[in-house]
C-alpha cells in the first residue's frame, strides 16, 4: 500500500501544496518584468521611508516589512502565474 493511500484528504492537500510551493518555478519574461517592476516600486517606497523617518527601530521595522513584501510578491507571481487581478 502506498504512503499516499494512507493519508487523509487534508494531509494529501497539504503535501501537494508543499510539493508545489517548494519546487522551482520558471518565470516567463512577463512574470520576470512584473516582479522586477514591483521590487523597484517597493524599493522606492523604502527609500522614501528613510527620507521621512528618523533612524529608529520603527523605521527599520518598516523597511524590513517591505523586504518581506517583496518576497511574498515574488512568490505570488511564481506560484500563481495567471491569478492577477488585472489578468
Amino acid at each position: 500500500m502506498s504512503e499516499r493511500s494512507n493519508m487523509t484528504k487534508r494531509q494529501a492537500t497539504i503535501r501537494e501544496r508543499i510539493e508545489r510551493d517548494f519546487s522551482p518555478h520558471a518565470l516567463t519574461a512577463q512574470q520576470r518584468r512584473d516582479s522586477e517592476y514591483l521590487q523597484a516600486l517597493i524599493g522606492a517606497v523604502a527609500l522614501r521611508i528613510t527620507d521621512f523617518c528618523p533612524e529608529s527601530r520603527e523605521m527599520h521595522a518598516a523597511v524590513n516589512k517591505l523586504d518581506e513584501a517583496v518576497h511574498w510578491v515574488q512568490q505570488a507571481i511564481a506560484r500563481h502565474p495567471h491569478a492577477g487581478i488585472g489578468s
